[in-house]
């Protein structure tokens, strides 16, 4: 096999030696620890900023091989808005494309995957051993059935995981380049964090954990992926990868004791994504075959994995439809896949409840009681997961492509520039007093923050038992936020002991996008409440409540325009939960909708100015009813699952013409008197 792939090369057939791994890569000399006041718009009442914690550079193995050539230091470029190259590669090598931002981010962090980063860095370093390898060569041909292969190493489960032989004995040639490429990426980050007062950007150093458990059974890859993000430069000498353990328990407790043990400085968050790849494994109750987490595994969890990743390129994780813990609007960026290997072969699966945030939300309320600790009280942060390197590439307007030089379109068809279920991804919101690392980490592990699927949309969410005042909503931005930290918490946090006979009370605000001149923004419609509880049956029980605005506001779409003109640039509202039982327990969160735009496969499509009657290439893939754009168009309509016969719209493999683009804010929990932690 290996002799036959080496032979077969890859795209062209050619090596592509030039993969400029560093080599013998020495730390640049700065400060570790960061500073928290430093900057010059500091402000103590907080301020969103918006950044990308999720992205892939040409150090990870899947995106190398799909062509991406950019380096950390080309992904911070781009992130601080330079343009810059990306493939696919010419006959010469050199790419045929270019990406740059509508606007920079404040913040970004680069998580290649540990794994296969040794390997990575040996075969792209002409003086290596290990570079004349046929396992090398073949990695430098590139191809997919080269991708197939390697990958194949991280879907292992329940044996020794075992390097690849071009890493030599003991993997010695590979641990000397995975150390180089770790120096550099620690590097790169360093050289791109402004430290002065201005403090422009801010970087994080991070890598990602790439656990793929392999069901043999069902052939599924289930996607227990995290990201790890260290609170400075203060980090582990190596990071821990899905080769050294395939124990998530293992995991957390060597990134404890490496880590978050003793007065060194260091500290980490983690964030698990893409549950709605996971088939029904991200969020298990036991550590594996009805054996118990233990109260240690469940504290060191809780500890580290402050925040979930709601949404990015494949896909959202949210909610599903048509569940008990689903609601109409859940039907947003659903992929048709419930893990790695159906979204790999494009094999429709059925989509279940359990591998949902909501229902996670759920768990953790029934764990709180039974455990004493919530696992599963994330905060919500949106990403990309990009492998071009291209941090919050997020614009529909501008899709590139999310993964490598991107997929073929349907029919074969070169129309589009990745999977039509796939899209663009989320960014990171964090309510911070200033945009430098302190600021920004201590925000992620008291879990102030928000995802987007997009926009820049600062949706602000406090809950207390005392009002917030008959007049919050008039009060500017600082005092609204002065009078809810001193009356209530913020998202992210717990209410405390409820007074005599209180209620509840919620105040939320969210400010529209308006976006750039080349790309205006489009206008909120609603601002809704999530409320989930245990009724009397321990069953979660979901309500939805719109508490400003109106979800018929702008819902029309003109037809083939991608320009909307309803909806309202501000919201703010107040809202006391009249159902409330102070022997039940609850999460809300904030969920902020704009008015429908165009999705970026309908917006390839019109700019082509597709003809369902016509024979081009692009009328074909653009008219294929998958797009949901052919003739009954899904335009302006959802799904009507009562329809009979069945609404082709409600196909799993359906994508919708129009997109709404949205926020969402990290929850905030109720426990009863008596579920206090009983663990710790």
């Amino acid at each position: 096999m290996l002799a036959w792939l080496v032979a077969c090369g890859g795209r062209d057939g050619v090596e592509r030696p030039d993969l400029g791994s560093p080599r013998d890569v020495a730390l640049l000399p700065s400060p570790n620890l960061e500073p928290f006041g430093h900057c010059a718009d500091f402000e103590a009442t907080r301020r969103p900023y918006f950044g990308e914690l999720h992205v892939h550079t040409r150090f990870s193995l899947d995106a190398n091989l799909e062509g991406t050539r950019g380096s950390p230091d080309d992904a911070y470029r781009f992130a601080k808005g330079e343009r810059v190259a990306i493939p696919p590669m010419d006959e010469d090598g050199r790419p045929t494309r270019s990406a740059q931002l509508d606007r920079p981010l404040d913040f970004a962090a680069v998580t290649d995957h540990a794994e296969f980063l040794g390997f990575v860095g040996a075969c792209g370093d002409p003086t290596s051993p290990a570079y004349a390898n046929r396992g090398c060569r073949m990695f430098r041909s590139g191809g997919r059935v080269a991708f197939g292969l390697l990958n194949m190493q991280t879907a292992q489960r329940g044996r020794r995981l075992a390097r690849h032989p071009a890493c030599g004995r003991d993997n010695r040639h590979c641990e000397a380049a995975l150390r180089d490429l770790w120096a550099e990426t620690r590097n790169a980050a360093k050289r791109h964090v402004d430290r002065t007062e201005a403090c422009r950007f801010t970087t994080f150093v991070g890598y990602e954990y790439t656990a793929n458990p392999f069901g043999r059974a069902l052939s599924k890859v289930h996607n227990l992926h995290r990201n790890v993000i260290f609170r400075n430069g203060i980090v582990p000498e190596r990071p821990i990868d899905y080769f050294s353990t395939n124990d998530l328990r293992v995991f957390w407790q060597q990134l404890q004791d490496e880590c978050r043990e003793g007065d060194s400085g260091c500290d980490a968050v983690v964030i698990p994504h893409n549950s709605n790849l996971a088939s029904g494994m991200m969020f298990r109750e036991t550590a594996g075959r009805r054996e118990p987490w233990t109260d240690e595994d469940l504290r060191r969890r809780e500890a580290l994995e402050r925040l979930f990743e709601i949404f990015q390129h494949k896909g959202a994780s949210e909610c599903l439809p048509g569940t008990l813990a689903g609601d109409e609007a859940c039907d947003f960026e659903l992929v048709p896949y419930d893990n790695l290997e159906s979204a790999k072969v494009d094999r429709i699966d059925h989509l279940q409840s359990r591998d949902f945030l909501r229902d996670a939300f759920g768990a953790g309320l029934r764990m709180q009681r039974d455990r004493g600790v919530n696992v599963f009280g994330y905060g919500v942060i949106a990403a990309t997961d990009n492998h071009l390197g291209l941090p919050g590439n997020v614009n529909e307007g501008q899709f590139v492509g999310g993964g490598g030089a991107g997929e073929v379109g349907v029919n074969g068809d070169a129309i589009f520039p990745d999977r039509i279920y796939f899209g663009g991804g989320g960014l990171a919101g964090v309510w911070a007093e200033e945009n430098g690392r302190e600021a920004l980490f201590r925000s992620l592990r008291r879990r102030e923050t928000f995802g987007t699927s997009g926009p820049r949309i600062p949706v602000r969410f406090f809950g207390g038992w005392r009002p917030f005042g008959p007049d919050w909503c008039g009060l500017d931005e600082r005092e609204r936020a002065r009078v809810g930290y001193e009356r209530g918490v913020p998202m992210g946090a717990t209410l405390g002991a409820p007074r005599e006979g209180a209620t509840p009370r919620f105040a939320v605000s969210a400010v529209f996008d308006p976006g750039t001149v080349a790309f205006p923004g489009a206008r909120l419609q609603r601002v809704e409440v999530i409320k989930g509880w245990l009724d009397d049956a321990d069953q979660l029980q979901v309500r939805v409540l719109t508490v400003a605005g109106d979800p018929t506001d702008g819902a029309a779409l003109p037809a083939r325009s991608c320009r909307n003109e309803g909806g309202q640039t501000t919201f703010c509202a107040e809202w006391t939960d009249p159902e409330h039982r102070a022997d039940r327990p609850a999460f809300y969160y904030a969920r902020v909708l704009e008015v429908p735009t165009c999705r970026w496969t309908t917006r390839v499509c019109l700019d082509a100015e597709y003809d369902c009657s016509g024979s081009r290439p692009v009328d074909v893939a653009c008219c294929d009813p998958r797009l949901g754009l052919n003739e009954p168009a899904c335009w302006n309509r959802g799904c009507d699952a009562s329809a009979v016969p069945p609404d082709p719209c409600c196909r799993p493999d359906v994508v919708n013409p129009t997109i709404q683009e949205r926020a969402w804010s990290s929850p905030i929990w109720y426990y009863p008197p008596g579920w206090e932690p009983t663990s710790r």
